[in-house]
This record gives C-alpha cells, sequence and structure tokens, in this order.
C-alpha cells in the first residue's frame, strides 16, 4: 500500500491493453473473482489467467490490488466495455 501514490502515477497503456484484457481489468475493478470473470466472459480459467498474467505484464504490477488502484485512478482511460452494466 506504500506504494499506491507510485502506482496512481502509472498510465495505463489503453492502446496495448486488448479488448479481452481491459475487459478483465473491468471486471477485476468491480471486485469478481477469477471464477465469475471466466462465467461472464464465457472463457475457461487457464484464458483468464493467462489475460490477466499479460495485463500485469502491461502494467507492471504483481497482483489484482496494484491493477485496480491503477484503474480505478484513470478510469477514463480503459472504459469498461460498452455492452456492460457501469
Amino acid at each position: 500500500i506504500d506504494e499506491a501514490p507510485h502506482l496512481a502515477a502509472r498510465k495505463i497503456p489503453s492502446r496495448q491493453l486488448a479488448p479481452r484484457e481491459r475487459e478483465v481489468l473491468y471486471y477485476l475493478s468491480k471486485g469478481r473473482a477469477y471464477k465469475q470473470i471466466a462465467a461472464e466472459m464465457g472463457l475457461s480459467m487457464g484464458t483468464i489467467r493467462t489475460y490477466i498474467r499479460r495485463l500485469y505484464g502491461k502494467l507492471h504490477v504483481n497482483c489484482r490490488t496494484e491493477a485496480v488502484v491503477i484503474y480505478l485512478t484513470q478510469p477514463s482511460t480503459v472504459e469498461p466495455p460498452k455492452f456492460f452494466p457501469v
């Protein structure tokens, strides 16, 4: 948590995130469990883990909390998918 200000200063590379990675990030920010994300997206847990691993790499974070801190400090950069309720 000591790194939260440092994380908040990071920019989300929105153009580098695939649409599905943005979707996973949205669900992570809503507190969904990996299993729930898989069910809502109609994908396997393995696929969700792959998206999360790639997402963490692109954001240069090590956990869900760090990714969500970055997302919540700049939510307009990564908007939720248009077909999902906010």
